[in-house]
């Protein structure tokens, strides 16, 4: 109490004997919710959840909020445990059962949330507490998540068998050096990966906590764990937490930047909202800036990946173009209607926002991308999105019937202003004017957005920047100048020297349409139009990765995640041909 009263008299505490912390936190009476008004607590916990205040959660439940630990034996640099330097202690399972128990039918709670700073450290308490709440379907989630290396695939099935939503581990890094010599997590990757596996089979989703921007890290470390965050996510659904290093006072962390000077702002004197908003170390390795589009660019990546439910119907197309990365345009089907349905709704159960339709052409398949489009629309998809070439819609009832079915997004192609050029690209004679008819049909109908994506080819670049003015013309909301891949034609491909000045005066030319350039190393063209630069269709990630390399420089680059970098050197040829010419 002498440390209260001193507090509440504005001294300070300079002269107080520490106490020394509870050991047996059995002797700790349960918390005092009682004295809480419940129903008001728990309707404002409601509305921050309908808010989407609470990103973990998306439907509204009776939460309430425990500790069964407190401390870590762990002494991660970042970690706030290390503040009070108090031992790990927990309280037993059998006081757990009593209180947990209690507080559940008082309080008719559905989920508790655990504040553990690490719940899992002592595996025989925790892996009895989990057979308890399982037995008893006892919904719960550790808010900080679990040790990935103190989880067994039978403690992961029981949590799921409790109800829990989902589980979360902290890896930090995707490079084993920086874990071991900079974090100090003390943690085997492997773990991590070996957990998040077991959580698929069982068919718990799972997240990852993880870091960038300590120091000692440089960019082509926070690349590694960029790539490794974003596999995790691709192959097992590992959803990412990614944040930048937040030096708070009393942590390692905060020492070594203090000493070193490596505040670019002092977090002494910011709030700490702010802290979270934003990196503030700086380095001869990183700035903030860098963190930051890291950061953001990786977001950028991750969110079309995970609210955007991609639907192949087939390869097959009516053109066939130079510069088309299918080549096989009588291949593989898709996989049938019901698997399709099946498909868009589970993916709306994820989390999936929007729908998007594409082929070859979609609209090939007829009367199912309307159907599939209504079926989207029903279940709650906020955009429903057509890549098409087009020129199904020349008649203008097929138009309507897109509209009436829920189609609110077009993203087209367009090859060239001159109808000749186009036609030449697509190989396909009259298709420009079915394009062009179909884009006004579309608008006619009611369908506002609809964008156009314009390749850089050896055969348009005479016409780029018209074709730009055109597309604008159209009413066409945005566009994309897109690089062909190595997969197209040969022919098709045109060198990044000669293909940059013809890009450059489009961007130059309309600085007022929203107008991007991909499938180009972002580096290639000049630093004033980075905000321009765009990563690939995240669709076309998994043909598109085999075929680029990894150069040491590309490596340490900012815009990494996002760029991918250069084609192997078999395949950057096809780009860098007469390129001493071209200059």
């Amino acid at each position: 109490m002498a440390a209260l009263d001193r507090i509440a008299r504005g001294q300070t505490l300079s002269g107080v004997e520490k106490i020394p912390p509870i050991q047996d936190l059995d002797e700790l009476p349960c918390p005092a919710y009682d004295l809480l008004d419940m129903e008001v607590y728990q309707s404002a916990l409601a509305d921050a959840v309908r808010l989407d205040l609470v990103h973990e959660y998306h439907k509204p439940e009776r939460f309430l909020a425990l500790m069964t630990s407190r401390g870590c034996k762990y002494s991660c640099k970042f970690c706030t445990q290390q503040v009070l330097g108090l031992p790990w202690r927990g309280h037993s399972v059998a006081y757990l059962k009593k209180m947990i128990l209690a507080l559940r039918k008082r309080f008719r709670v559905e989920r508790f949330l655990f504040l553990d700073g690490n719940i899992n450290l002592d595996e025989p308490r925790f892996r009895a507490l989990v057979r308890f709440l399982a037995d008893r379907k006892i919904a719960w989630d550790a808010v900080n998540g679990y040790r990935a290396d103190r989880l067994t695939p039978e403690d992961i099935r029981l949590i799921k068998k409790a109800g829990n939503s989902k589980l979360t581990v902290s890896a930090e890094s995707g490079d084993p050096e920086v874990l071991s010599g900079i974090v100090d997590k003390r943690l085997d990757l492997k773990s991590v990966i070996q957990t998040v596996k077991s959580c698929q089979a069982v068919g718990l989703p799972s997240q990852v906590h993880y870091i960038i921007g300590m120091p000692g890290e440089d960019k082509k470390k926070m690349n590694r764990t960029l790539e490794f965050a974003q596999a995790l996510y691709e192959i097992h659904g590992a959803w990412p937490l990614l944040q930048h290093a937040i030096p708070f006072r009393g942590t390692a962390l905060y020492r070594e930047c203090e000493q070193k000077g490596y505040f670019a702002r002092h977090p002494d004197r910011m709030l700490g909202w702010a802290l979270e908003a934003g990196p503030v170390i700086k380095t001869k390795e990183f700035t903030p800036a860098d963190v930051a589009r890291m950061k953001a660019l990786f977001r950028h990546i991750l969110d079309a990946l995970d609210t955007v439910c991609a639907l192949r119907l087939g390869q097959g197309c009516n053109n066939s173009c130079r510069h088309c990365e299918v080549q096989d345009r009588l291949g593989e089907g898709h996989p049938g209607e019901r698997a399709l349905l099946a498909q868009l709704r589970r993916r709306r159960l994820a989390g999936a926002r929007d729908l998007l339709l594409l082929g070859g052409e979609p609209m090939l398949a007829g009367g199912l991308v309307f159907r599939l489009a209504a079926a989207a629309r029903s279940a709650g998809y906020a955009r429903r999105i057509l890549a098409t070439n087009g020129r199904a819609f020349v008649y203008k009832t097929a138009a309507r019937r897109a509209v009436r079915a829920g189609i609110d997004q077009v993203s087209t192609s367009l090859n060239s202003h001159q109808a000749a050029r186009h036609d030449a690209a697509t190989c396909v004679p009259g298709s420009f004017l079915q394009t062009v008819a179909g884009i006004r049909n579309l608008r006619e109908a009611g369908v506002e957005h609809i964008d156009a994506t314009v390749r850089v080819t050896a055969d348009n670049l005479p016409t780029l920047v018209e074709t730009v003015g055109f597309a604008r013309d159209l009413g066409l909301r945005c566009v994309h100048l897109r690089f062909p891949t190595p997969l197209a034609r040969p022919e098709a491909i045109a060198p990044f020297a000669a293909a940059r000045p013809a890009v450059v005066a489009a961007l130059e030319k309309y600085p007022d349409l929203d107008l991007s350039v991909c499938g180009v190393p972002f580096c290639l063209m000049p630093a004033r139009f980075r905000d321009k630069m765009a990563p690939l269709p995240v669709f076309s990630l998994e043909k598109v990765r085999p075929l680029k390399s990894k150069p040491e420089g590309c490596q340490h680059c900012p815009d990494y995640i996002a760029c991918l970098g250069f084609y192997r050197q078999e395949y950057e040829v096809l780009y860098k041909q007469d390129e001493a010419k071209a200059r």
